[in-house]
């Protein structure tokens, strides 16, 4: 598969699971940084687009047509003034899109052979690297068990002060992603929902991953080597509770 036919298919599903797609990913670094960035643009999109619709927003809608009705009838104004509202728009959105979507370079680390989780934990890792050391909304448990939950489990006890918890694309597969404290540093918790024989630490580049399967869902810790990660993965498996089937 050469570049072009991958980033095609990557343009048209960021997603795409392909087994062909992924083996020609891990044989191209750059095309592996590349489909990891259109993932995150995709789940920051997504994130965007997930807006509460406002009450009473099909009357608004209505009424605010039928005004539109009334001005169109006075004056065609208006229509060249909305279609150079939405030209400017679009404008402003490609000039900040395209510089991600033309395949520059980007934080995630390319995927390794054999080692996919261990490689899209880190990545996601390291691409978030930098927004993790700010965020905090401030979580408790039940509000993470909210989200857990969707996933076919919760904790019985916190992990531990929690500053993020969201869901994102791992692999193509909807996972929970959250941001913990460790002894020193921040960590992040992946909580994937796909079973998987890995287990114990991995070194990817310069951080380091510990993987800890749980029956049909995988637990992956990232964070500094300096971290005790093995460890922290065994504490916060012995405070998960999962539905039984």
């Amino acid at each position: 598969m050469d570049e072009l036919e991958i980033r095609r298919r990557l343009l048209t599903d960021p997603n795409d699971d392909d087994e062909g797609l992924r083996a020609a990913l891990r044989q191209s670094p750059d095309q592996a940084r590349y489909a990891a960035e259109l993932r995150r643009l995709d789940e920051q999109l997504a994130r965007a687009m997930a807006v509460p619709v406002p009450d009473q927003l099909a009357e608004r809608i209505l009424l605010g047509c039928s005004f539109e009705q009334r001005r169109s009838a006075r004056s065609p104004l208006w229509q060249l003034a909305l279609a150079a509202s939405v030209a400017f728009a679009l404008g402003l959105g490609v000039s900040h899109w395209w510089p991600q979507l033309s395949g520059g370079p980007g934080p995630y680390l390319a995927a390794v052979p054999g080692g996919d989780l261990y490689a899209h934990a880190v990545g996601h890792y390291l691409a978030e690297a930098d927004e993790m050391q700010d965020i905090d909304e401030h979580l408790n448990v039940i509000q993470v068990n909210h989200k857990l939950a969707t996933l076919g489990g919760d904790f019985t006890t916190s992990p531990g002060r929690i500053y993020f918890a969201n869901f994102c694309s791992f692999d193509g597969v909807r996972s929970l992603h959250l941001v913990l404290q460790g002894e020193q540093q921040r960590v992040a918790l992946f909580v994937v929902p796909t079973a998987s024989t890995i287990a114990g630490p991995r070194m990817v580049g310069d951080v380091k991953a510990v993987a800890l399967p749980q029956g049909r869902h995988t637990l992956l810790v990232v964070g500094p080597p300096a971290e005790p990660l093995e460890q922290m993965a065994t504490d916060v498996s012995r405070k998960l509770r999962w539905q039984a089937i």
